[in-house]
């Protein structure tokens, strides 16, 4: 009935440290100034992620229907088959932004989950408090697994469900309804402390990937559910009419009810029987 259900609470030692919400970019700009500034860095230094996707888009080809076109002008005959495409091979992808701030309600960290339908791995990005994109998590094919690397390209740490090593595909994994459905991920982080390593390998820092990890498995679980009266809230709006009618009539209905029993106990009166005379002959 919240309607900050999606919010994640990251507490340490008892205490409340950190909080993960979603939010929209305009909410990002308006409460914390935050823009993201991908172009800092160049789309083009990206581009070896999307080379990575290709069995994606091998996914998206398989099991569609192709037609058989042939070609009489060419010797040996020439036949091409296409696939009859219903929907891109490669959809533009809609992300979820989720702010984490710390204690002091300070922004520390923007964590971006590509949004898909929960049964196959999607991306994550996580940016710093200015904007700057900090890592990408590559996503397998088929597994469960993100692999953040920085923007030199250098790995920073791998996530998997349920373990490390595991290798299951992502439809195929064990989820726990009583749970939330929400996978449980293992994660390896690689050693720091090179050269120009990045800032997440820190033990003070490291954190902020497990959390983007979380975030990453809170978004698949959900995706396609809302609560229902989170998602109508005139239906809440509804049932508490009802209930509070309901209550109105019955202690409506006791206080009259003590009322009338108190009139009885201190406002009773007997009433006195007429006196008849009797002549007698």
């Amino acid at each position: 009935m919240s309607a900050d259900w999606r919010t994640m609470r990251i507490s340490a030692d008892g205490n409340l440290s950190a909080i993960a919400k979603p939010m929209e970019i305009e909410e990002l700009k308006t409460e914390h100034n935050w823009v993201p500034e991908d172009s800092s860095f160049g789309f083009n230094r990206w581009a070896f992620v999307e080379d990575l996707l290709a069995p994606g888009v091998a996914m998206k080809y398989d099991g569609l229907n192709y037609t058989v076109g042939k070609d009489p002008e060419s010797f040996p005959v020439t036949y091409t088959a296409s696939p009859q495409l219903t929907e891109a091979a490669m959809a533009v992808p809609t992300w979820q932004y989720w702010s984490i701030t710390d204690c002091k309600k300070q922004l520390v960290a923007v964590v971006a989950t590509e949004e898909t339908d929960g049964m196959r791995p999607g991306r994550c990005k996580v940016y710093n408090a200015q904007g700057q994109k900090a890592t990408e998590a590559i996503p397998d094919a088929l597994m469960p697994r993100l692999q953040f690397v920085d923007i030199n390209q250098h790995l920073l740490a791998t996530a998997e469900a349920p373990t490390l090593g595991s290798n299951i595909p992502m439809p195929q994994v064990p989820r726990r309804a009583s749970l939330g459905n929400i996978l449980p991920y293992s994660i390896r982080f690689e050693r720091g402390g090179y050269d120009f390593s990045s800032d997440l390998l820190k033990k003070d820092f490291r954190w902020i990937l497990s959390a983007a990890v979380q975030l990453r498995s809170l978004d698949d679980a959900s995706q396609g559910f809302i609560p229902l009266f989170v998602k109508d809230k005139y239906l809440l709006l509804s049932v508490a009419l009802a209930l509070g009618l309901i209550f109105i009539v019955i202690f409506g209905t006791m206080f009259v009810s003590s009322v009338r029993t108190a009139s009885r106990i201190f406002f009773h009166r007997d009433k006195q029987p007429d006196s008849t005379l009797t002549a007698f002959p």
